[in-house]
């Protein structure tokens, strides 16, 4: 009698829903961004569609990414995306991906005509980031410490200038290569170009530590299976050509 009783529980535990959850964002086309209203892009549809299939209740809300990532630490129910997984962030949440892969790249105006090969020879130079964004910490991590940071992305294109002295100014500007151009219009800047190339990261899902290991096995296996069964190739495809040069 016993085994059939353990084998219902076992069915009853397997059957519960997740507690739901808080998804919070940056406006970042074309991995998370609002249109129509609504919150989309890549990792987002991704991370919507993981969430269905784990049966984990999902709302997503778009502020900047230092309140983003600050909610992410601060609130028990609360997830942070699209996040870099850095070794100085590994305990500070549970790390559910990846759920995509960026490419980063240094900025400046279209006039812009010192010579860069390397992230070391951007060091002289002043570098506009996002606050509590990875890149600044890969940033850190090459000796590149004259950082202005801000707010938002979206902030720092108006502030890039060819003249070195200019108060308020930046000469460079790190940020996606897939979401610069459209952050750079979004902001009425239209003469920039990438300088250098400045890696590519995966993408992950940081949420806090409170969230229950069980949900966050569940989400890792749905983003699995979402991979194996092709329907991320699909979602990332949508988003290639949306965004393509």
């Amino acid at each position: 009698m016993l085994k059939p009783l353990i084998c219902a529980a076992l069915l009853a535990f397997a059957a519960t829903p997740a507690a739901a959850l808080t998804f919070v964002t940056e406006e970042a086309p074309p991995y998370n961004f609002t249109e129509g209203g609504k919150v989309t892009g890549l990792s987002t549809q991704v991370l919507q569609e993981a969430a269905r299939r784990a049966g984990v209740p999902v709302k997503v809300e778009v502020v900047t990414w230092e309140q983003a990532y600050q909610r992410a630490q601060a609130r028990a129910d609360t997830c942070v995306y699209s996040t870099v997984r850095l070794e100085n962030r590994e305990r500070l949440f549970r790390w559910i991906g990846p759920v995509a892969s960026n490419r980063w790249g240094l900025f400046a105006k279209t006039g812009f005509a010192v010579p860069l090969k390397t992230l070391a020879d951007a060091r002289g130079l002043r570098i506009g980031a996002v606050k509590n964004d990875a890149k600044v910490e890969v940033l850190k991590e090459n000796a590149v410490t004259n950082i202005v940071l801000f707010d938002e992305d979206r902030q720092i294109p108006p502030k890039l200038t060819l003249d070195r002295r200019q108060e308020g100014g930046v000469d460079l500007w790190i940020a996606g290569i897939y979401a610069s151009r459209g952050v750079a219009a979004a902001a009425g800047v239209k003469d920039i170009k990438m300088v250098l190339p400045a890696g590519e990261v995966n993408l992950w899902l940081a949420c806090n530590p409170a969230v229950p290991r069980e949900t966050v096995d569940r989400l890792n296996k749905a983003i699995a299976a979402i991979r194996e069964d092709g329907t991320f190739a699909r979602i990332a495809e949508l988003y290639e050509r949306k965004f393509a040069n």
